[in-house]
Formats: C-alpha cells, sequence, structure tokens
C-alpha cells in the first residue's frame, strides 16, 4: 500500500539476511556484520549499540526516508538516540537536525478521530477492557504536550480539551500517575 515506507522489526535486524531482503533493490553503503561488530559492548552485543548505529546509518543512506519509533517499543532499544528523537503523534521521530515537532503533533493528531476513546463500538471484536485501556495509553504523550503547549500559549479551551481526552485516558486505564499529571497542568 505505501511502497514509501519500510518497517523494520528491531528483533529480526541484526539478521543480514532480513536487513537484505527489506532494503532488497536500494543500494546501501552499510554492511549489517560491520553494524554488528560496532555494537560489541564489554565482549557482548549490545542491542542498543547496534540499533543506533543502524539508525544513522539508515539515515545517512537514506536521507530522503524519516525514521520513526512507534512508541509502543521499548525505551531500551533507541536510548542512545534519545537527543535526536522527536514525538511527532503516536511515534518518536529521528532527525540529527532540530525539528519542530509541536507542529508535526498539531498537523498529525489534531484531526484524529478520538470517539474510540469515548464509544465502545464494536466490544465483541475489540480486545478486552482492560487492554483496551492500556493500549489507549499510547495516546497520552501527545495529548500531554499539546495541553502543556496551549497552557503555555493561553489557548484555555483547547488545553481543556486535550486535558479532558487525556484524563478520560488515564482513568479508563486506572493509571493514578497519569491521571496526577493531568491535574497538574
Amino acid at each position: 500500500i505505501r511502497p514509501d515506507v519500510t518497517i523494520l522489526n528491531i528483533s529480526l535486524s541484526p539478521i543480514e539476511t532480513y536487513i537484505d531482503f527489506k532494503l532488497a533493490g536500494i543500494s546501501r553503503d552499510f554492511s549489517v556484520k560491520e553494524l554488528k561488530k560496532e555494537a560489541i559492548r564489554k565482549d557482548q552485543f549490545s542491542k542498543t549499540a547496534y540499533i543506533s548505529s543502524l539508525v544513522k546509518a539508515l539515515s545517512s543512506s537514506y536521507s530522503d526516508r524519516p525514521i520513526y519509533f512507534a512508541l509502543t517499543v521499548y525505551g531500551q532499544f533507541y536510548s542512545e538516540l534519545d537527543q535526536d528523537l522527536y514525538l511527532v503523534g503516536m511515534a518518536l521521530r529521528y532527525s540529527r537536525e532540530r525539528i519542530d515537532n509541536l507542529a508535526l503533533i498539531k498537523k498529525n493528531v489534531e484531526s484524529f478521530r478520538l470517539d474510540q476513546l469515548y464509544y465502545q463500538w464494536y466490544d465483541e471484536f475489540r480486545p478486552g477492557k482492560r487492554l483496551r485501556a492500556r493500549i489507549h495509553m499510547n495516546y497520552l504523550p501527545f495529548m500531554l504536550k499539546l495541553a502543556d503547549h496551549y497552557k503555555k500559549s493561553g489557548e484555555f479551551d483547547r488545553l481543556d480539551y486535550w486535558k479532558r481526552v487525556a484524563m478520560i485516558v488515564a482513568q479508563q486505564a486506572g493509571d493514578k500517575k497519569a491521571v496526577q499529571k493531568i491535574e497538574i497542568l
């Protein structure tokens, strides 16, 4: 559907044949073997170091294609890249240059239909209530970022909207820390 998008499985990415298959037909100037050698820390392979090297190599080889991490990816995998990751909605975008991620969040999510957070349309076809509530917690980072932005810019109607939606998500998930964070916004 999207030939301009390549999705890589982090767990499979150290396997050279997997990368060769996923990047078939696209020239690249890096070798998985070399990246794996660079990722040796204290005589052991470090997946974190490997992912960092892979992302930097992909970014150099394919500067026209942005790199994203889903919010569901474990932070340990991209911890060496933290300073170059920007929340842009439901994903973190890698960029060596500073980007206006707030503008991208607004562009990407202000048009989201969030009615699934309020209504349970097809309960018999959806995951259980608790699981669904935890999955919805992936919306919280951008909601909090937007709420904070609107608070700072004095747009209190938008602040109230994002606080209200974030509170619904946090309460449904039973996340008391998130509820407290939202209350002080």
